[in-house]
C-alpha cells in the first residue's frame, strides 16, 4: 500500500456513529472550554463583525486538515505541542467528533496527486515544524483592531505554525496562491475562502 494513499475514511466512534473523511477535509473546531479558545472566539466574532460576515454563524476557534498515511486517516494539525500528525481517535474525542467538529471539503476536489501531495507536506512539516506560534495572537488582535498584519510572511512564516495558518499553507503548497497570506488566515478566513463546503 502507497505511504500517501487516499480512499475515503471513517472514524468509528464508541457511541455507535461513524463520521466519515477525506484526505482534505478542513476541521472547523468550535465551542472551546479553554481560556484560549474563548479568547480566539471572542476576535472571531468581532472579526466578522467589522468585515460584515453575516453568512458563517459557528464560532470557529481551531482547524485542522485530514491527511492520509499508509491508507489510515490521519489528522494534522498545529497545535500547543506543535504542528503534528495523530490518529482520529487520538487527536479528538468521540464527544468532539460528534458535537465539536464540523467537516468542511473541498469544492473543488482533489486529485489523487494533490491528496499525496497534501500528506507528503504535512508529514514534512511534522519535522520541521515544531513549536507552535503563540505570538500570532497578538498580531492577530492587531489586524483585527487595526486592519494591518505585523506578523511574520514567507519563509518566515513557516518556521512556527498556528491551527489555520498551517492550513491555509498547506492549501498553497498544492495550490498556489489559494490565500493570499496563509500567516494572516484566521479561522473564519479559511470558511470564508469559499474553497470548501460543510459536509
Amino acid at each position: 500500500m502507497d505511504l500517501f494513499s487516499s480512499p475515503v475514511k471513517q472514524v468509528e466512534t464508541t457511541m455507535n456513529k461513524t463520521i466519515y473523511i477525506e484526505t482534505g477535509d478542513v476541521l472547523m473546531i468550535k465551542d472551546g472550554k479553554s481560556l484560549i479558545a474563548k479568547g480566539i472566539m471572542y476576535f472571531m466574532r468581532l472579526y466578522k463583525k467589522r468585515k460584515n460576515i453575516t453568512n458563517i454563524p459557528e464560532n470557529y476557534h481551531h482547524v485542522a486538515r485530514v491527511v492520509d498515511l499508509w491508507g489510515m486517516p490521519h489528522i494534522a494539525e498545529a497545535n500547543q505541542p506543535g504542528f503534528q500528525i495523530q490518529k482520529p481517535n487520538d487527536a479528538y474525542s468521540d464527544y468532539d467528533w460528534l458535537h465539536r467538529i464540523d467537516i468542511y471539503r473541498p469544492i473543488r476536489p482533489y486529485t489523487e496527486e494533490e491528496k499525496r501531495l497534501l500528506s507528503k507536506q504535512a508529514v514534512y512539516y511534522s519535522t520541521k515544524v515544531n513549536r507552535y506560534d503563540f505570538m500570532n495572537f497578538i498580531y492577530q488582535v492587531k489586524l483585527i483592531l487595526t486592519g494591518i498584519w505585523s506578523g511574520p510572511t514567507g519563509d518566515k512564516a513557516t518556521k512556527r505554525f498556528y491551527c489555520s495558518e498551517a492550513v491555509a499553507t498547506l492549501e498553497n503548497d498544492i495550490r498556489p496562491n489559494s490565500f493570499k497570506l496563509p500567516a494572516a488566515v484566521n479561522p473564519v478566513d479559511v470558511v470564508a475562502s469559499g474553497l470548501y463546503q460543510k459536509v
